[in-house]
């Protein structure tokens, strides 16, 4: 605890503005021109022509096909957990370091948060500790991991890049395929970042960026949601949108969308 106390001490000396804010963003002119741009081509709501542009040159940086933008990284994180199923009877490992919002979207869920140590080197999950908690705590059973305490399913790994440091996505892959867990990068702050020179989305099945303000790149506020499975990212467009079917003129909704 003494090693970790000395870290969170030393991030807050030189990482923390005077104000706590992780990082302030900067306009130039640049950015006032491309504002009005928008507001005079009218276009101004969820899927306009700025948008498309920008889930196109996030597509490329991380040769990634499936890129979706959303209105924050929350909303990013909740739709990853609902495009896996996660429910009332299901659990989902995540660090016990972090932002709130990693933590609530399990509750938007009805899911129990299951809370794993990090390591004190870089406050990401250690995949030594993790592999060591589920081989203790869970069981496969029927191709599933279960919770033996509980009888829950635990359903996803959430693994948070903290101040944008990346996990050790390669041990975190075998921990995940080893005891058939679905895992999801919460790279919110790691935008620019690699691990073995690969980026967020690499290694896991779902990966969530956020353009907060206080984020690498913003747009004031919004997220994006990638993958390479293509079926969870048509799940993920079905439920980020409002569900229609476009062949009966918008008005013929499948199932629930959340808009």
């Amino acid at each position: 605890m003494k090693d970790l106390y000395n870290l969170l001490k030393d991030l807050k000396k030189n990482f923390f503005t005077k104000d706590y804010s992780l990082h302030k963003p900067y306009f130039d002119r640049g950015d006032e021109n491309e504002v009005k741009k928008v507001v005079r081509s009218s276009w101004v709501s969820t899927k306009g022509f700025k948008t498309i542009e920008f889930e196109k040159k996030l597509k490329n940086y991380f040769n990634i096909k499936n890129t979706i933008a959303v209105n924050s990284g929350t909303s990013g994180l909740f739709l990853a957990l609902r495009s896996l199923g996660v429910n009332s009877s299901d659990e989902v490992i995540v660090p016990n370091l972090s932002f709130i919002a990693t933590g609530n979207v399990v509750y938007y869920c009805n899911a129990t948060p299951h809370l794993v140590d990090i390591g004190n080197n870089d406050l990401n999950i250690c995949p030594k500790k993790l592999n060591i908690h589920l081989s203790r705590y869970t069981k496969i059973k029927n191709n599933i991991c279960i919770n033996k305490k509980t009888g829950k399913k635990i359903s996803a790994i959430i693994a948070v890049h903290v101040f944008g440091h990346m996990c050790n996505m390669v041990e975190l892959k075998k921990i995940s395929k080893k005891y058939k867990i679905p895992l999801i990068e919460d790279a919110a702050e790691s935008l620019g970042s690699t691990f073995n020179g690969k980026k967020p989305g690499y290694y896991s099945d779902i990966a969530v960026l956020s353009f907060n303000g206080n984020k690498i790149v913003t747009a004031a506020a919004g997220g994006a949601v990638i993958t390479k499975n293509t079926q969870i990212a048509k799940k993920i467009m079905s439920l980020a949108t409002i569900n229609n079917n476009k062949k009966t003129l918008y008005q013929d909704h499948k199932a629930l969308g959340y808009n």
